[in-house]
Parts: structure tokens; C-alpha cells; sequence
């Protein structure tokens, strides 16, 4: 019997936005994608990019800049 096989991907916010046509399709199975940024600006852009994703992980501090503008 076939079972997926568990992967992690890791892309900058850049390759993300450049390429959210393909790496923001729906993944059945194990899958995370953990995306580096350079300032609040990019994350805010690439939080915005996520649309209808079932998941999502922020790890965070209570007093972090921009934590409030990005729970919104």
C-alpha cells in the first residue's frame, strides 16, 4: 500500500509571491511550507497571498510588531 511521503518545503517570500500560482495549490497528505521574510511589509503581503488554506502556523511573541495587523 502506498503512503505519502512527509515533505517540507522552504521558499523565500519573493519565490512565494513570484510563484503562488503553483506553490499556494491545495497538498493532500504530511505537507508544510515554511516562508522566509525579510520585514513586516513582505509577511503582510505573504499572509495576504494565503487564501482558503485549511491550516496556519504563526509563532510569535505577545509583543511582536505587527502581531496585531496580522491576526487581523
Amino acid at each position: 500500500m502506498a503512503r505519502p511521503t512527509p515533505a517540507l518545503l522552504a521558499v523565500s517570500a519573493e519565490q512565494l509571491l513570484a510563484n503562488g500560482d503553483r506553490l499556494l495549490v491545495e497538498c493532500f497528505g504530511p505537507t508544510s511550507l515554511v516562508v522566509g521574510y525579510r520585514d513586516l511589509d513582505q509577511l503582510l503581503a505573504v499572509a495576504d497571498a494565503l487564501d482558503g488554506q485549511l491550516t496556519a502556523t504563526i509563532h510569535a511573541e505577545g509583543t511582536e510588531p505587527g502581531l496585531a495587523e496580522l491576526l487581523r
